[in-house]
């Protein structure tokens, strides 16, 4: 017998991500609650600066969140250090940027106090600044070459949790304070 209906199967939008390698996504809200690339979540319990992401194998990016105070982004690729902050501004290195603006491989736009930083085929970061929410999309190709507090991105939640020493650890407090980068104790 075949059934009246059948399921249906809708497509990613951008036909570059409908075979493998598929790209990950993790989120950061009001500067706590992080789920990780590969889907697991846990809460940040200390205001500290830490790294979220940073690609180990070829260094192209590294992507920093300090929630101490205002929520600040920072993304340190080869050539370019840009913050961006909750209440929208971003700088590059110590000058104030005007929205739209292309740095080097990033473009960077706003609308309606959303922000988005695109590299290219690398990554795409959406800030949307008036609920405090990070978006991160990095490419399938860094699938196994990243770490942070978004996690591996090896379709592996179980793992997530691994220290910035490459240790498995069940203790989110104690995992986030191994990505720590601030001077000061958190």
């Amino acid at each position: 017998m075949i059934p009246d209906t059948l399921p249906s199967v809708r497509l990613p939008e951008v036909p570059s991500e409908w075979l493998p390698p598929f790209s990950g996504v993790a989120t950061i809200s009001k500067g706590q609650r992080i789920t990780t690339f590969d889907g697991f979540i846990y809460d940040l319990e200390d205001k500290c600066t830490f790294v979220l992401a940073r690609d180990f194998n070829n260094n192209n990016f590294t992507s920093v969140l300090s929630n101490e105070g205002d929520t600040t982004l920072n993304l340190i690729t080869r050539t370019h250090s840009i913050s961006v902050n909750v209440l929208g501004q971003v700088v590059d290195g110590d000058q104030k940027v005007t929205i739209p603006a292309t740095i080097g491989d990033l473009s960077i736009q706003e609308l309606n106090g959303i922000i988005n930083i695109v590299n290219g085929e690398h990554f795409n970061i959406v800030y949307d600044t008036s609920v405090d929410h990070i978006t991160v999309k990095i490419s399938g190709w860094y699938f196994g070459k990243v770490a942070g507090l978004l996690g591996i991105y090896d379709n592996e939640p179980s793992n997530e949790l691994v220290t910035s020493f490459n240790k498995i650890i069940d203790n989110s407090s104690r995992f986030a304070k191994t990505w720590t980068v601030s001077a000061a104790s958190c």
